[in-house]
């Protein structure tokens, strides 16, 4: 069936809607999605859209990927469980599909949906905050506005919350339609980047923290003086209060620091004991993630797993029973708050790897590396580049694409990637240059 389709710009709303409401509790991205489904489908044109779509081969791997995942109930154990784990990557299918085959992206919408993603985090960013204030003047300590704590109420936890945010600062940071701004968006915008670096830093993400020091920062300072040599004295300035910042966390007695100091005083032999009977475990985040890659690694190696993997359903299960083997039992970690049954492995690779074998981890591990072969042919590369690495590493300490948390931002923006990318090679260069 074909016809004329609905406005470009309904489709390009729709996005920006997701990605505003992407930092919410997930019911509402969840809703957003079925807005985006909508849109496309009023569009009809499918042929034509199939014909956008079939160009883009980056984007089959993602169906091929969740592919490989419902196929793999047919070897899971557990098919409730496998049933539910495949429902929820429906975004692996959606989001290449209807982005993919929709309209092309060009700078001013790039930025446009960037700019949705920083006001949503800012709208919850306030939100945290004022919930923290509410609570520590009721009694509650300053614990309330750190970490985990401060984004109680919402379903994404800390860790990912800073995902979001430190995607969107780097959005605000370095993303150029060439659109003229007003002063009163200029200040709208330097006033979203202050409140989202504080967040930012509350949200106390050891690994978000170095990236947007270490990366974002100079990344932003060389595209300033990229723009302009006399900007020299402005990035000096940034950089200074930038090192004074990072010094002070550092060198003082904080929450934030010592997150870092846990780091780096433990045992990471903890984490390879042959028995856990007669031992109690001290894990931190660190030796617990190393735990669990260990008994992910073993349960692949001692049942076979290399070829198809435990099946979608049957993750937990052995995971579970190989805890109970060392001397985890449930009753073990109950009494010492230890929160292993049910534990993802804190890994997105080995999380492939267990549960799909070596075809899941080979496809994944191309679904999250191959963005690096096209950054020269990308919009606003700087960006995308600290979106795909911040996503490589953070897939390296959480298994991000087994919670919703994970799913649909990095579906959404993985495909706004390619097809930015795909839009550049399309749409005349003097759209690119004009920033329509």
């Amino acid at each position: 069936m074909q016809r004329d389709g609905i406005a470009p710009e309904a489709q390009l709303g729709a996005l920006c809607l997701l990605a505003f409401l992407i930092p919410f509790p997930f019911i509402y991205a969840t809703l957003a999605i079925w807005a985006l489904i909508a849109v496309w489908l009023a569009g009809l044109k499918f042929r034509s859209r199939a014909a956008v779509f079939a160009g883009q081969p980056a984007l089959w791997l993602w169906l091929i990927y969740f592919a490989l995942y419902a196929c793999s109930y047919f070897w899971s154990n557990d098919k409730d469980q496998s049933i539910f784990d495949s429902v929820s990557k429906l975004s692996f299918v959606i989001m290449p599909v209807c982005i993919g085959s929709g309209a092309s992206l060009t700078p001013k919408w790039i930025r446009r949906i960037t700019d949705a993603l920083a006001l949503g985090c800012c709208t919850v960013a306030v939100i945290c905050l004022c919930n923290a204030g509410s609570r520590y003047l009721a009694g509650g300590g300053p614990n309330v506005f750190f970490y985990h704590e401060l984004v109680r109420g919402f379903d994404a936890n800390a860790v990912y919350m800073g995902w979001y945010v430190i995607v969107a600062l780097s959005g605000l940071f370095l993303i150029r339609s060439g659109e003229a701004s007003g002063k009163g968006i200029r200040i709208l915008r330097t006033a979203g980047v202050l409140l989202l670096t504080v967040f930012l830093i509350l949200l106390s993400s050891r690994l978000l923290l170095v990236i947007f020091v270490l990366l974002t920062v100079p990344l932003y300072a060389f595209s300033l003086l990229k723009s302009s040599a006399q900007r020299w004295k402005t990035v000096t300035i940034m950089l200074a209060i930038t090192g004074a910042l990072a010094g002070t966390i550092a060198f003082t007695g904080n929450p934030v620091s010592k997150r870092f100091r846990d780091v780096m005083h433990r045992d990471v032999q903890i984490a390879y004991l042959d028995n856990y009977a007669d031992t109690i475990p001290h894990f931190n985040n660190v030796t617990l993630r190393l735990f669990a890659w260990r008994v992910g690694w073993e349960n692949v190696r001692d049942n076979k797993l290399w070829l198809r993997g435990a099946g979608n359903g049957d993750e937990h299960t052995l995971q579970n029973e190989r805890f109970e083997k060392l001397g985890l039992t449930v009753a073990r970690q109950k009494e010492y708050n230890i929160p292993l049954r049910d534990m993802n492995l804190h890994n997105m690779f080995m999380q492939s790897f267990l549960g799909l074998g070596i075809p899941g981890l080979l496809l994944f591990s191309l679904i999250v590396f191959l963005p690096f072969t096209a950054l020269r042919r990308a919009p606003n590369s700087n960006f995308f580049l600290i979106f795909n690495i911040c996503s490589v590493l953070f897939m390296l300490q959480e298994s991000a694409l087994q919670t919703q948390a994970g799913i649909v931002f990095y579906s959404f923006l993985s495909v706004i990637y390619w097809k930015a990318v795909k839009s550049k090679e399309t749409v005349p260069s003097f759209v690119f240059k004009k920033g329509n």
